[in-house]
């Protein structure tokens, strides 16, 4: 489909509201927020995230313009940081500082500009996977092996100095390989099942993949590992289970991992990013 960059602008910025809104309600998805559970969160509901959501989707648009420009890709993730920051003063205003999407503001930043760099360079949807790469080129270096102020650290460089998991830095400064490479293929490959299928499905998809860092800030590597395996046992239901069994499976992981207060919210933002990036795809040239 051939689009201008106005019609471009406003179906990214439609489609980043829809990918949100899809993780949020996908269900069963274990330990995170839902329409039915609060998962493993005390503190806030499918509301909260509906209330971050409808402030903070609509103010990605300026990443997206401001990524279409000449400003050098080693240059535009600082460039488009302050508009981040803003973008999360929104979300905890919103929520009364309870933080639905912080990690995810900052990922799908990345996906948008890179996405939007893309378009507007005229490069098809297969570049993406570089574009990401160049503009978080040093990320993990620059962030979390060589931080200047040693007076704060972000649960993210605790996780790294504890396990040397690089967590969502490293995720994107390779390009998103969970979401090129196992969810993206996945959600693809059964776009024939019922919406609410196929998110719940690629989500237990990524989890099998995906070191998800924001795991580990209640839990340690062991639980990390764990989470990885029974989500890769699940998957391989799907050659001689159908569906209603699989399902049964994963509404009782999402009870044990909301009891046992196991929340894979890193995991949840990377299928809000393959959902977004599953619908931009068909606005890029051959």
């Amino acid at each position: 489909m051939k689009v201008d960059r106005k019609l471009f602008i406003e179906k990214a910025t439609s489609l980043i509201i829809k990918s949100l809104l899809y993780e949020v309600s996908c269900y069963p998805s274990p330990g995170l927020v839902s329409p039915v559970s609060t998962g493993a969160h005390n503190d806030m509901d499918y509301y909260t995230f509906i209330d971050s959501i409808s402030e903070i989707g609509p103010l990605f648009k300026e990443i997206i313009e401001m990524s279409m420009s000449q400003i050098p890709l080693n240059k535009l993730l600082s460039t488009i940081r302050p508009i981040g920051i803003n973008i999360e003063d929104a979300m905890f205003t919103a929520t009364k500082k309870i933080n639905t999407h912080k990690g995810l503001i900052f990922l799908l930043g990345v996906v948008v500009a890179s996405v939007s760099r893309a378009f507007y360079n005229n490069l098809p949807f297969d570049s993406v996977h570089s574009v990401i790469k160049e503009i978080s080129s040093n990320l993990v270096k620059n962030e979390l092996c060589s931080k200047k102020n040693k007076n704060t650290i972000t649960y993210g460089e605790k996780i790294f100095k504890k396990y040397g998991i690089t967590g969502i830095r490293g995720e994107v400064e390779k390009g998103l390989p969970t979401v090129f490479n196992h969810s993206l293929p996945f959600y693809e490959k059964y776009s024939n099942l019922k919406t609410n299928q196929r998110l719940y499905l690629t989500l237990i998809c990524i989890m099998a993949h995906c070191e998800d860092s924001t795991l580990l800030h209640r839990h340690n590597i062991d639980v990390l590992e764990e989470v990885n395996t029974r989500s890769t046992e699940i998957l391989n239901l799907m050659e001689y289970k159908n569906l209603k069994s699989i399902e049964k499976e994963v509404i009782k992981l999402d009870k044990e991992f909301s009891e046992r207060k196991i929340s894979p919210g890193g995991s949840a933002d990377l299928l809000a990013v393959t959902v977004f990036l599953d619908g931009i795809k068909d606005y890029f040239p051959l």
